[in-house]
């Protein structure tokens, strides 16, 4: 017989039958891994597709800002400015080193994204099957707010990854607790902790569930639930390390604002509508909902323990979230935990309905692939393009428009620090040098062309003219020109404002050196860099020139940042420059009065304003820039005269004692000279030898002898003075007294007062001396 003949009919159809089997055998093995693979591909799809495109928004614009900075900056910007930990921002520095573009910055919560679709199937299979995890993992895939979540430079996406794989752990325990699943817990917790200050509420509400359960069941085991709370505070100590490890006392700025129970309630309705699906659909999110309820009894009947926990770690966040009143904190993305404790009865309620299979994996990938193409059809714009994100969308457009609407050698003005700390960002990539950072208005101009971005037309009438502008969502950047006028003193006594506001401050100062303009709780210049010296120059023409006059300078800023400076300058024509008033923050102070006198005639006044930034002190929006600031002056200048009858233009180095203030009856004034002596020190005028003493006095004691003594030496002296009847007869004086340079001391001593030597008011015990009617010296 040949070898041909062993393949009989028989035998060829068992062969037939065998491959028939085992292909398929193979597809029903690998049928889950291709709809899987099949919701990857939709899922990072969603979350790659034009990644780098849309603008960081102002949440986003912190991390990298800070990221910047030293280590110690950063450990202090979480301590006071931040609600997360530094671990992100550090993660991020490193980032930094290799990129600076939008989609390496996004690329790690994106990989976190789709790793959250595969964690989502592999270890939830134990829990719902292999049928609902695939449906879990396409619920994932395409859930919007998770997506979001995904694509922007936050620690929410990377938390809810790790949220995720904590579950299946946590579940774990209320059936058997081993140490092995312990330690995860503890890393997985140590992660939490580094990314997200909400997983202590998270391991909080955690341990009570586990101690409750515990209970009910009556297990032996209530040493688990206590060996996990203690691991929860113990893998908390290396998050908390950085704020431990220094002296400084911790100021974590948690917002003060709270809101009502009603509203917190209200609020967290709302932040599970949103979990469930991120857009206003009503119709989508009831009927999700629904699925949510009905999944919930199918949970039930097939793992009760999984559906109580579920419930519970549901639950009780918001319940202590309500007690406490913390709603206005209960951002949507602080509610991503709560996307897989709703999803995993939805993806149950879907694979209990359909009930075969091949109806699952269909339902899964058709629901992948379908929720790609809503997506990416419905909501392009929330997205995919530069406008795309909640808030400071328009960033990023607004700064490409910026690049072709400015004109070199034009500064440019953001009002809101925020937007300028953003727009430097994109700027410090696209031009060399940015022109935030390095502006210059120069002197000898008859007027000033600049770029307004937040443009509020609340300009003075008249004030500046708009030449051209442009909007982007809601946002208008104006060109404005103003006209150049330097601020006069024309007669006394005069006033000059110069404001902090950009139409003033670019029409009165003479030069501007890396100062720009913001709006916070008022208009203020900053420096528009740092470790670079801030400078702003006026000029104040004087047209009393021959005057003698006394200026007075009241001066306000702030200066938060520690290793920042302040300083005003001055100097009168071509003298030298002088520090007027220097300031090393930080302060509390923000306003500083100083008053001088000037002798000498002089033509212009210059004053100079020079501020430093250091990136030291940590201050929000994600720079340190706005730590210190120019918020405005005030010039008052007065004739220079010493009658201490006009307070105003009154020499600053005279200080009096032993007079009271003045009284006025009518057209009467009058000083009350009180006790045995008065004095009255001044500082000579420089150059003078001798001055100008003038006085007279209603004395209402008969035989009162005055002694007048300049320095402690006796220059006059008037004796047996009569009684004056009241403000109608005066002893008068001019004297020329000598003077010595720096301060000299004035004294009249009297020889008798009211009680002391003669009572001329029985009802009032005040030693009064005599009445002042006038006290005046020649400066």
């Amino acid at each position: 017989m040949t070898p041909a003949s062993d393949a009989s009919p028989v035998k060829l159809a068992q062969n037939q039958a065998a491959r028939t089997f085992s292909l398929r055998e193979w597809s029903e093995r690998n049928a889950s891994l291709i709809c899987l693979w099949i919701i990857i591909a939709c899922g990072f799809w969603l979350r790659f597709l034009h990644l780098g495109t849309p603008s960081l928004w102002w949440n986003e614009h912190l991390v990298p800002l800070t990221a910047r900075f030293p280590l110690a900056y950063i450990f202090d910007w979480t301590r006071l400015c931040e609600i997360h930990p530094p671990y992100l921002y550090m993660f991020t520095k490193f980032v930094l080193l290799m990129d600076d573009s939008d989609f390496t910055l996004r690329l790690f919560p994106a990989l976190t994204g789709v790793a959250a679709i595969v964690v989502a199937y592999k270890g939830y299979r134990g829990i719902l099957g292999e049928n609902g995890a695939l449906v879990l993992a396409a619920f994932i895939a395409v859930n919007p707010l998770h997506l979001f979540l995904s694509r922007q430079l936050r620690p929410y996406a990377p938390f809810m990854l790790l949220y995720l794989l904590k579950l299946p752990v946590y579940f774990a325990l209320f059936e058997r607790s081993t140490s092995r699943r312990q330690a995860g817990l503890f890393a997985l917790n140590l992660l939490m902790f580094s990314l997200n200050y909400l997983s202590f509420l998270l391991v909080f509400c955690e341990t009570i569930i586990l101690a409750l359960g515990l209970l009910l069941r009556s297990r032996p085991w209530l040493r688990t639930s206590f060996l996990y709370g203690l691991l929860g505070v113990a893998s908390s100590l290396p998050v908390l390390w950085p704020f431990l490890s220094r002296s400084a006392i911790i100021k974590a700025e948690i917002n003060p604002f709270t809101s009502t129970a009603a509203d917190t309630v209200r609020i967290s309705l709302d932040n599970i509508g949103k979990a469930l699906y991120f857009f206003e659909n009503p119709l989508l999110v009831g009927a999700i909902g629904c699925m949510a309820a009905l999944g919930f009894v199918l949970l039930w009947r097939r793992n009760r323990v999984v559906a109580a926990v579920t419930m519970a770690l549901i639950v009780t966040p918001l319940v202590v979230l309500i007690l406490g009143k913390y709603g206005y904190d209960f951002r949507p993305w602080n509610a991503v935990f709560l996307i897989p404790l709703l999803l995993m009865p939805v993806a149950c309620c879907a694979a209990g309905l359909l009930r075969s299979a091949a109806a699952a994996r269909i339902f899964a990938a058709a629901l992948a692939v379908s929720g790609m193409v809503h997506i990416t059809s419905q909501h392009w714009e929330a997205y995919y393009t530069e406008y795309s994100g909640i808030e400071g969308g328009y960033l990023k457009p607004m700064g490409r428009r910026q690049a072709s609407f400015l004109v070199a050698g034009e500064p440019l003005a953001c009002l809101d620090s925020g937007q300028s700390s953003a727009l430097g960002w994109y700027f410090s990539q696209w031009f060399q040098p940015s022109p935030l950072a390095n502006q210059h208005v120069g002197q000898d101009r008859k007027e000033t062309r600049f770029v307004l971005a937040g443009y509020r037309d609340d300009a003075p009438a008249g004030r500046a003219e708009v030449l051209d502008q442009f909007t982007i969502r809601g946002v208008t950047a104006a060109r404005l020109r103003v006209p150049f006028e330097r601020p006069s003193i024309v007669t006394l006594p005069s006033s000059v404002a110069l404001n902090a506001d950009p139409y003033s401050v670019y029409s009165k100062a003479s030069e501007i050196t890396d100062a720009s303009p913001c709006y916070g709780m008022g208009y203020q210049f900053m420096p528009s860099r740092h470790n670079a010296p801030t400078m702003m120059l006026f000029e104040v023409d004087n047209a009393n020139a021959s005057r003698t006059q006394q200026l007075k300078l009241d001066l306000n800023f702030h200066n938060h940042g520690e290793g920042n400076s302040f300083r005003l300058q001055g100097r009168f024509d071509a003298e030298e420059w002088q520090d007027l008033f220097t300031q090393e923050g930080p302060t509390k102070s923000g306003q500083a009065v100083l008053t001088f006198r000037r002798f000498s005639p002089y033509k212009r006044l210059a004053l100079r304003v020079v501020m430093l930034a250091v990136p030291v002190s940590p201050s929000y929006p994600g720079d340190n820039l706005e730590s210190v600031a120019f918020k405005g002056l005030r010039i008052d200048a007065a004739p220079l005269h010493g009658d201490l009858f006009k307070p105003v233009g009154l020499d600053p180095t005279i200080s009096m004692s032993g007079l009271n203030s003045v009284e006025s009856e009518q057209h009467n004034h009058w000083r009350w000279a009180v006790g045995k002596s008065s004095t009255v020190s001044f500082d000579a005028p420089p150059g003078r030898d001798h001055m100008t003493l003038r006085f007279a006095v209603n004395n209402p004691i008969p035989g009162q002898k005055i002694d007048v003594l300049v320095n402690g030496v006796r220059t006059a002296t008037l004796q047996d003075l009569p009684a004056h009847p009241w403000m109608r007869a005066f002893a008068e004086q001019e004297l020329r007294i000598p003077v010595t340079p720096g301060q000299n001391v004035l004294e009249f001593a009297y020889s008798m007062q009211n009680g002391h030597g003669f009572v001329f008011n029985d009802k009032d015990s005040t030693p009064y001396a005599v009445a002042f009617t006038r006290l005046e010296l020649d400066f």
